[in-house]
């Protein structure tokens, strides 16, 4: 009979709040966000995956990746554009300039 062990579970990271900085972020935060574009909900999910991941204890940049948030968000858009619900704004450069 042979016994498997479990695996092991990485022992969090001793943190003294008052000398503590808040780990740097990979994404950024916004003030406003309009979640029926493609570009502001991308952003939406990945800052909340990412606030999910440092809540747990993640590092950025060691842990996860950018390219990392952006594949874990990328199922949840590409389900709200196959739905319809999202419009797609064109990139600054290749908006029409009003005179």
């Amino acid at each position: 009979m042979t016994t498997e062990t479990p695996p092991r579970r990485r022992q969090p990271r001793a943190v003294n709040p008052e000398t503590a900085n808040p780990p740097q972020r990979l994404t950024r935060e916004f003030s406003t966000y309009d979640a029926s574009t493609i570009t502001d909900l991308l952003s939406i999910l990945m800052a909340n995956i990412e606030d999910g991941l440092l809540q747990s204890g993640a590092t950025p940049g060691v842990d996860y990746t950018f390219r990392d948030l952006a594949t874990w968000a990328m199922p949840m858009v590409y389900t709200g554009w196959k739905k319809n619900n999202l419009k797609w704004m064109a990139p600054p450069e290749d908006r029409p300039i009003d005179d």
